[in-house]
């Protein structure tokens, strides 16, 4: 299914927390990803239907507006299949309390080289009409004090606050952005604090809410 409703946060009084996000640091420095284009796409495949403008994203029979959006993932991943490996592609987008999926087993159907092609308009698409507002209500929310998760990580009004999984950092501290480097190594999205090599964590950009976009 495509298009489900997300699970209500045990405490509705923080929004915020309950929102999968990323957050945009002006102080390291990363390559921009070039997507910006044309702001409008209407697309029908396997009997699927989406429409994209900067007023609402349709898919089916889910609609959203822009300034609805919460988070942001897509990317490319390798499935196993009885025919060996296969690669496919996946975006989606969610609101407070529904997602929408788009993958290989709906829109992105057929050969590789054209399942590539739609990925790529659907997403270009994505960057002109959701991206640059998802990425200011992700700062807007950390800078006003909330708590925004990025994977198993906490982003902070005064810092990173890194999960603990890879290295003994203590998951309820802090690093000043100041200190973080960051850099997409192919499907991930990786954050390092500087001068610890050791201290770095990885988030894949397909499964992890707003991972792409968290370096903006």
């Amino acid at each position: 299914e495509a298009c489900w409703p997300l699970p209500k946060a045990n405490d509705g009084s923080n929004s915020a927390a309950a929102t999968p996000a990323g957050v945009g640091d002006e102080e390291s420095t990363v390559a921009p990803l070039r997507a910006f284009g044309p702001n409008q796409l209407h697309f029908e495949n396997a009997g699927h239907q989406i429409e994209l403008d900067p007023t609402r994203l349709v898919f089916d029979t889910c609609t959203l507006s822009p300034d609805d959006i919460t988070g942001l993932r897509y990317g490319v991943v390798d499935l196993d299949t009885p025919a060996g490996p296969v690669r496919a592609h996946r975006i989606a987008w969610c609101s407070t309390d529904t997602v929408v999926t788009l993958d290989e087993t709906n829109l992105f159907a057929g050969e590789p080289e054209t399942a590539a092609q739609q990925y790529s308009l659907i997403l270009e698409v994505l960057y002109g009409v959701v991206v640059p507002g998802l990425i200011g209500r992700l700062v807007e929310w950390i800078q006003r004090g909330e708590t925004v998760p990025l994977g198993t990580a906490q982003l902070r009004s005064d810092g990173f606050a890194f999960s603990g999984r890879t290295f003994h950092w203590p998951s309820e501290a802090t690093v000043p952005y100041s200190q973080l480097a960051h850099a997409l190594d192919g499907g991930d999205f990786v954050v390092i604090r500087a001068g610890e090599e050791t201290e770095t964590e990885r988030y894949a950009l397909a499964e992890v809410w707003n991972a792409a976009i968290a370096g903006h």
